[in-house]
């Protein structure tokens, strides 16, 4: 599904909070509704590199655009820290290609 950024921003209005990094647990996450939370697994590497493996939306809401949002917002929160990443999510990889123009100097490719 392809959406239109102004759709994004319009939807990124009506999330509860910002991308938090759960660093014990590994995880992004946003919190969507006061009961629903999108996140994304990750591994960090010995260098500082985030490592994403996994995304995952609320099944209630799939397809509307969360996960979009959650994977820019975590884009973003990689480059305004200067970290690097790599990624082995299809959905992840995917946002990736689709704006590899803002942010391929974040990322690593993974070996």
């Amino acid at each position: 599904m392809v959406h239109t950024r102004s759709a994004l921003r319009r939807l990124s209005t009506v999330l509860k909070n910002e991308l938090i990094d759960d660093v014990s647990n590994k995880v992004l996450s946003m919190q969507i509704s006061d009961s629903l939370t999108a996140f994304i697994n990750y591994e960090k590497t010995k260098d500082g590199t985030y490592h994403l493996i996994h995304s995952e939306v609320p099944q209630e809401v799939q397809g509307l655009g969360y996960g979009h949002i959650l994977v820019k917002e975590t884009f973003d929160y990689i480059a305004a820290n200067n970290y690097k990443m790599s990624i082995s999510c299809r959905f992840i990889k995917r946002v990736y290609e689709e704006h590899k123009h803002d942010y391929k100097q974040y990322y690593v490719e993974t070996k």
